[in-house]
C-alpha cells in the first residue's frame, strides 16, 4: 500500500523482549528504506528513544510538552506531572554523574555502554 504516514497505537503492548527488538528495528526500517512517517503512541519510556526523532508529550488530549529525545528527558518534573519517567538508562547515567562519574549522557542501550565504557577507560 505505500502510505507516507503509518500510525501506531501502543505498538509493543504484550510482544516479548524478542518481539520489541524485531517491531523497532522494522519500525525504523520504515523512515530509511520507504521515507515512511511513524507516528506511535506509548507509555513505554524506554521505546521512545530507540525508535523516535521527535516527541510529543501528551497529558489529557493535549500537548503538554514537544521536542527532541536531549530536549523531553532533561525534564524529569515535566514527565513525572503527566505520569511517566525517564527512562531507566538515562536515570542512571543521571544518578552516576551527581555521584561524580564523567559519563556522557546516552539514551540507548548501544550509546549507554559507549558511554560507560569511556568513562571507565575501556573504548576510547
Amino acid at each position: 500500500m505505500e502510505p507516507e504516514v503509518l500510525v501506531l497505537d501502543e505498538p509493543n503492548a504484550g510482544l516479548d523482549p524478542r518481539g520489541v527488538a524485531d517491531l523497532n528495528r522494522f519500525i525504523n526500517s520504515l523512515s530509511a528504506k520507504y521515507g515512511m512517517t511513524v507516528i506511535f503512541s506509548t507509555h513505554d519510556v524506554a521505546l521512545v528513544p530507540e525508535i523516535a526523532d521527535y516527541i510529543y508529550v501528551m497529558d489529557k488530549g493535549r500537548i503538554v510538552a514537544c521536542g527532541t529525545i536531549d530536549e523531553i528527558f532533561v525534564q524529569p518534573e515535566m514527565l513525572r506531572s503527566v505520569r511517566l519517567d525517564m527512562p531507566v538508562l538515562p536515570k542512571l547515567l543521571n544518578t552516576l554523574r551527581e555521584n561524580g562519574v564523567e559519563v556522557s549522557m546516552a539514551y540507548t542501550v548501544a550509546d549507554t555502554e559507549e558511554s560507560l565504557l569511556r568513562a571507565f577507560g575501556k573504548r576510547s
